[in-house]
Formats: C-alpha cells, sequence, structure tokens
C-alpha cells in the first residue's frame, strides 16, 4: 500500500511539475483527477486525433508521462509510444507505469481501477 501510494504521489508532483501524462481514455483520466492529479492529461482514445498526431502535439515537451493500462494492449501501446516519442526528442517516461503495473501484480489491468483499488487497500489496512 505504501508503495503504490508513493507511486501516485510521484506522478501527482511530476504532474504538478507540468509534466503532461498520457492515458488511453477518459475514465483513466477521470480517476487521475479523482486521486488528485490535476496537471495536462492527454487521452488517447476519444481525443479526436491519432496517435501520430497526440504525440506531435508534445513536440514542444522536454518529458511526457507514459500511463496506459497494465495489460497486453497497454503494454504494446506504452512501447509504440515510447518509440514516438523518442523520435520527436521528447522524453518518455514509462517509470512510474511500470512501478504501479508491478504493485498491482495482475490485480487490475486499468488505470481507471487505482482509486478503487487503494480504497480497497487502504480498507483492508484498517481492519487488521
Amino acid at each position: 500500500m505504501e508503495s503504490l501510494s508513493k507511486a501516485i504521489q510521484d506522478l501527482r508532483a511530476r504532474s504538478d511539475e507540468g509534466t503532461p501524462i498520457i492515458v488511453e481514455g477518459k475514465n483513466d483520466a477521470d480517476s487521475l483527477r479523482e486521486m488528485g492529479i490535476n496537471g495536462r492529461i492527454l487521452k488517447i482514445k476519444g481525443c479526436g486525433m491519432c496517435l501520430h498526431d497526440l504525440v506531435y502535439s508534445l513536440s514542444s515537451e522536454e518529458e511526457a508521462i507514459i500511463l496506459t493500462d497494465f495489460d497486453r494492449e497497454g503494454d504494446e501501446m506504452a512501447s509504440e509510444l515510447m518509440e514516438e516519442l523518442t523520435g520527436i526528442g521528447v522524453k518518455a517516461d514509462n517509470r512510474i507505469r511500470r512501478r504501479i503495473k508491478r504493485l498491482v501484480k495482475h490485480e487490475i489491468v486499468e488505470v481507471e481501477d487505482l482509486p478503487y483499488y487503494l480504497a480497497k487497500l487502504n480498507l483492508e489496512l484498517n481492519l487488521e
């Protein structure tokens, strides 16, 4: 629980510093907002542009955080984003995604489930 909370705090801090976060869809963005992440969040699905255009919109950024889902599709999307962002000179940060994926250990596979998972862990800790 503590490690996962720390990863979320790190994500919040980086977002507050202005680093954009790339997620898959609206529910993922809403969940990050629910966890107090108020910076720039870009959605791949439903944004009205193709992945290449979304990446290009970040060309003036120094860095972007990739936070796709923790399943195979999310892994593939993260790899593609890493390649595309690096190709335009933007540092693609996948570290927080990897940390969270390791910590949730297949109990959840979607970013949108993070607030519920954290609440569940917190409840379990309080019951002990």
